[in-house]
């Protein structure tokens, strides 16, 4: 297989997947060579573009996640490895409640997260123990997420200027 940027004539830049396969014969032999070219500029491009957002996502200072329904971490970025000193197997598909210190776990942030869940976009100041950071103050929004069909499937949770 082969994947390149090819200038095309009257068109411009296309992104083309070349893949070679035999010709054989009736008898098995090979007589030739199938070549199959398919553009993919549209999945290329939406590939950049994940990859560029990723980074986007990862480079803020802010702790960022999506939380789902069942209150479990589906999506977060890197800093809150930084934060939380955890690997991503420790937090991704976890309950909320791994990186809430005992003072503030249940009742507050899941009635946050119930808020949000019923559409509510809303802000919470609060102070939180981190461990082996001390004392952080935290200005979380909660934002309720909506698919693309509009229906309310988590929570993206925004807090800006942790470290």
């Amino acid at each position: 297989m082969n994947q390149i940027w090819r200038e095309i004539p009257n068109i411009g830049q296309r992104y083309m997947e070349t893949r070679f396969y035999p010709y054989r014969e009736a008898n098995g032999t090979i007589s030739g060579v199938v070549v199959s070219t398919m553009g993919m500029t549209e999945a290329k491009q939406a590939e950049q573009a994940i990859v560029r957002y990723k980074h986007i996502f990862d480079t803020t200072t802010d702790l960022v996640s999506f939380i789902d329904w069942n209150y479990c971490y589906r999506v977060i970025n890197n800093q809150y490895f930084e934060i939380f000193n955890k690997r991503w197997d420790e937090i991704i598909g976890q309950p909320f409640s791994v990186l809430i210190d005992e003072k503030h776990k249940k009742p507050i942030i899941k009635s946050d997260l119930d808020r949000a869940m019923a559409g509510k976009t809303h802000n919470v100041r609060t102070w939180r123990e981190i461990a082996g950071k001390g004392n952080r103050y935290f200005y979380t929004k909660y934002n309720p997420y909506h698919d693309e069909s509009g229906e309310i499937t988590g929570v993206v949770m925004s807090t800006p200027g942790c470290n």
